[in-house]
């Protein structure tokens, strides 16, 4: 097992895994392949030295994480900003959500719904990278910090975690080849 800087071993996903609650070790294997599998997404997975999971699909700016070892355990995804130097100032390098959220309404407004309102507010902080966004869903509103969306650890959050990145996956798919 690698080394961190600190002496203490890097943890791996399996590491992570075996510390989880065993109810939730398939649910987490499940959605490791999903992530993994998906294309043109290519979600690619990171372990931080706190035992985080991470998956990120930089191409598309979106990023999931499971922080399962920590008191208030649960899992997000969210788009994420850039900084341009040149420029000077954050951008958004994807934002798909209303769309997704669209889509998903068509067959199942209730998850759109429960989607959207897992976003998480926005706190109004002044930084710059802050990353906040306004989104719009069946007349409702919300400024949201990265559009990042939290989820329970439980087998349905995970389901529906894996819709959401199917919809989109599908979307970028259909963009690509259009």
């Amino acid at each position: 097992m690698e080394k961190h800087k600190t002496g203490r071993p890097k943890p791996t996903f399996e590491s992570v895994l075996a510390q989880a609650p065993q109810a939730l070790q398939s649910e987490m294997r499940a959605m490791d392949a999903y992530l993994k599998a998906l294309r043109p997404l290519k979600f690619r997975r990171v372990v931080d030295k706190s035992g985080r999971i991470k998956y990120v699909a930089p191409e598309f700016g979106i990023s999931y994480g499971m922080n399962v070892l920590e008191a208030e355990s649960h899992h997000h995804f969210g788009w994420y900003f850039l900084y341009d130097k040149i420029e000077r100032k954050w951008y958004l390098k994807s934002d798909r959500m209303e769309e997704v959220l669209a889509e998903i309404a068509e067959t199942d407004p209730g998850l759109a719904e429960k989607i959207f309102l897992g976003l998480k507010e926005c706190s109004l902080c002044k930084s710059p990278s802050c990353g906040q966004i306004e989104y719009e869903y069946n007349g409702k509103e919300k400024t949201t910090c990265y559009g990042r969306v939290r989820l329970r650890l439980c087998a349905e959050d995970f389901s529906d975690a894996r819709a959401f990145f199917g919809r989109l996956n599908g979307l970028i798919a259909r963009g690509a080849s259009a």
